[in-house]
């Protein structure tokens, strides 16, 4: 292995975002306001579990600790395993996390955990009825999804957090049901305002958000939250739960949300390309360098300057003072001794 001299007191980006397809099997009605339309190309997948496996052994001897399976569904393709196997082929890789839609999820649970997965990530599953999900997503799926769920829990998956949309008469009446999933079962919610960032199809051009405010007076007016723990550093929000509870529950608002994709990371597409949050416009085609010579200096010399933080670009946001949104304001206040005492959002 060809050793690299590196700043060991540069600051790094830690986090590697990889995006593994372009395919997904459901379209919510929502993506194309939200601009997830456009994050993912048309072109086939040529990214392989073998490049991933030599590019992360890269990265992390760079100062990569958390990487994050994506795509547009992951599990769309057939070899996912290989790619959570290769993400921890690094002994120094902290966190691996899964990002999928639910569908394929009881498929892949068994020989996902097998190769080390222990955090999955559930997004668009919005709802509890079979018949509001198939109108939001386009396909009467929710059943897969929730076998899904009830399957990484029987493998003892460390980490299973839904994140849930908040959506202004759509879901606003089943806001207090999916909170009380938490009661008993070891899942962990998280309500995230819906935070267009465009007109474009939007369809609540005409009418209100559903707040995180609202959203967490609902539940404590079926029964106060108490305040879990303090903020951590991996974790932008407090954490909530029900008295006696075993799951837990979390609230994100719009400026939340914005402050996580904001978080410095470096992304390889299903492609190849990769390319750093700090600087986006500048791009690498790595898989021809990994495939030849993955151990040339000059090669991984190159990409150490997308792991780099750079003082012009990344100090800036990582230093950045956002204004908290209230529920996150308070219940700040509220934990400030780490114990665990009701909070509420007013």
């Amino acid at each position: 292995m060809v050793a690299i001299r590196m700043d060991a007191s540069a600051p790094r980006i830690q986090t590697l975002k990889l995006n593994i397809t372009n395919h997904s099997n459901i379209h919510p009605f929502y993506e194309r306001c939200m601009g997830l339309h456009e994050k993912f190309s048309e072109h086939p997948p040529t990214l392989l579990h073998t490049d991933v496996n030599k590019f992360v052994k890269i990265v992390g001897e760079q100062g990569v600790q958390r990487i994050c399976i994506e795509g547009n569904e992951p599990l769309a393709r057939k070899d996912v395993a290989s790619f959570i196997k290769a993400a921890h082929s690094y002994k120094g890789i902290k966190d691996v996390r899964l990002v999928t839609n639910g569908t394929h999820l009881k498929n892949y649970a068994d020989a996902l955990r097998k190769m080390g997965l222990k955090k999955v990530d559930i997004y668009q599953m919005d709802t509890l009825n079979f018949i509001k999900y198939q109108k939001l997503n386009g396909k009467d799926a929710l059943y897969r999804v929730l076998d899904g769920i009830e399957k990484v829990e029987k493998l003892k998956y460390a980490d299973i957090r839904l994140n849930i949309l908040l959506l202004n008469q759509i879901n606003s009446d089943e806001i207090v049901e999916m909170a009380r999933l938490t009661r008993e079962r070891k899942i962990h919610i998280r309500f995230m305002e819906f935070a267009p960032t465009s007109d474009e199809r939007n369809p609540y051009a005409d009418r209100p958000i559903l707040s995180v405010v609202d959203a967490k007076r609902m539940i404590d007016n079926y029964e106060k939250l108490q305040m879990e723990y303090d903020l951590e550093a991996d974790q932008p929000t407090p954490i909530f739960k029900f008295d006696g509870a075993v799951g837990t529950i979390s609230f994100c608002s719009s400026k939340d949300i914005q402050a996580m994709r904001e978080e410095p990371h470096i992304e390889l597409n299903a492609q190849g390309i990769l390319r750093s949050s700090i600087n986006p416009k500048k791009t690498m085609d790595v898989l021809h360098h990994i495939r030849k010579d993955s151990k040339n200096p000059k090669f991984r010399k190159a990409i150490e300057k997308f792991v780099l933080l750079k003082a012009s670009g990344a100090r800036s946001k990582t230093n950045k003072t956002t204004k908290p949104s209230k529920t996150t304001t308070k219940a700040k206040k509220t934990s400030s001794r780490r114990k665990t005492t009701s909070a509420s959002a007013s």
